[in-house]
């Protein structure tokens, strides 16, 4: 069977970059011997295995064909006004199963109004496309960290907000298992599947647990809401982003968000943890690493 697994940015609050968990997806797919045709986004065309077929483009305008002979689809950086489209041209081509990339945002968008959704629209349109469907919701990514590592490299303090919130991450590799399970195997029809990590991590905790992966203490210093705010304006994030990112934030502000058992109960074992994930990433924080 062909997969058609889609490689783009998934935009919206929070986006994120899942091309490292596709990467992965596309390895689980190969090892159970699937045939992949990835569609690639701008920058993202190299470097995949080489029974890969390639093909350029965008998911929210896909090329002509390159649905064609496939059963199944993994959809990431889908657009809520593209969604219904490119769903029913997927449709047509023979796909029966579609697993989208959505957000954990979608179960809070669910406690207001329409008018304030954004990846729930996107889950709606594939759900009233007649496809089969399954939407993973993960949290944060573990890989976000990473934003971190020129800092931590060249020896400097980092700075964030709200430092004693505990996020539950999610490693990447978690999310290409819980992908490939629902793309290749029975079950998963109808789920929307919040995802985690096992345990809530602060920003103070995953600077801790950084450090030693690399042998040396990562110096951290918690800003206040404004300092943040005025820091992240000036490194260029548009202001209306910052301030819906300190506002969510504040509302955890002194308490962790809780881990979600789905990906356990999904996978039959926990998800991998921080201090995993650190270890495995160490060479990306020290000078000559990996990024």
């Amino acid at each position: 069977m062909t997969i058609v697994v889609a490689a783009q940015e998934r935009r919206g609050f929070p986006a994120i970059d899942p091309e490292p968990a596709v990467r992965r997806l596309v390895d689980r797919l190969l090892a159970r011997g699937e045939r992949v045709r990835v569609l690639a986004g701008p920058g993202r065309t190299e470097g995949w295995p080489a029974p890969v077929a390639v093909v350029p483009g965008d998911v929210n305008r896909p090329p002509e064909g390159v649905f064609a002979g496939a059963g199944r689809a993994f959809l990431s950086g889908l657009l809520p006004d593209r969604a219904a489209e490119v769903a029913h041209a997927a449709r047509r081509a023979g796909v029966r199963r579609v697993v989208l990339l959505s957000s954990g945002a979608a179960g809070i968008e669910l406690r207001h109004g329409r008018e304030q959704w954004w990846f729930r629209l996107a889950e709606e349109a594939i759900e009233e496309s007649g496809l089969e469907w399954t939407h993973l919701r993960p949290a944060g990514l573990m890989l976000d960290t990473l934003g971190w590592a020129p800092a931590i490299r060249a020896g400097e303090v980092l700075r964030e907000p709200f430092a004693d919130i505990g996020y539950p991450l999610l490693h990447e590799d978690d999310l290409a298992d819980v992908a490939a399970a629902a793309l290749l195997d029975d079950g998963h029809h109808g789920r929307a599947y919040p995802l985690t990590g096992p345990e809530p991590v602060s920003p103070a905790d995953q600077a801790r647990l950084i450090g030693a992966a690399i042998g040396r203490e990562v110096p951290f210093e918690e800003l206040t809401p404004q300092q943040a705010r005025d820091r992240w304006i000036a490194l260029g994030r548009p202001a209306d982003e910052v301030d819906l990112e300190l506002f969510v934030m504040s509302e955890y502000a002194g308490r962790s968000i809780p881990a979600d058992p789905t990906l356990e109960h999904v996978l039959g074992r926990p998800g991998r943890t921080y201090a995993q994930w650190a270890a495995e990433h160490a060479a990306d924080f020290i000078p000559g690493g990996a990024s």
